[in-house]
């Protein structure tokens, strides 16, 4: 996880970066992540996936869950 600023103040926005590396290279059918964060201390308002991916066949942001989801098929 990376991000443009080591620290936002309350109220800043900002870009954060989830990059994720397989520990061996292997043939894989689907992808499914699961981020599970602090809704009282982020907001999430859109997520960008890396165009060397599928577009996502399902993303969601849920407060409720506190939950970042996103399937790649």
């Amino acid at each position: 996880i990376k991000s443009d600023k080591p620290e936002y103040l309350v109220g800043e926005m900002g870009k954060v970066t989830l990059a994720m590396v397989g520990k061996e290279a292997k043939a894989v059918d689907s992808v499914n992540v699961y981020l599970k964060y602090d809704p009282t201390a982020f907001e999430i308002d859109g997520l960008v996936f890396d165009k060397k991916l599928p577009a996502p066949v399902f993303s969601k942001v849920s407060t409720a869950k506190s939950l970042v989801v996103a399937n790649f098929l």
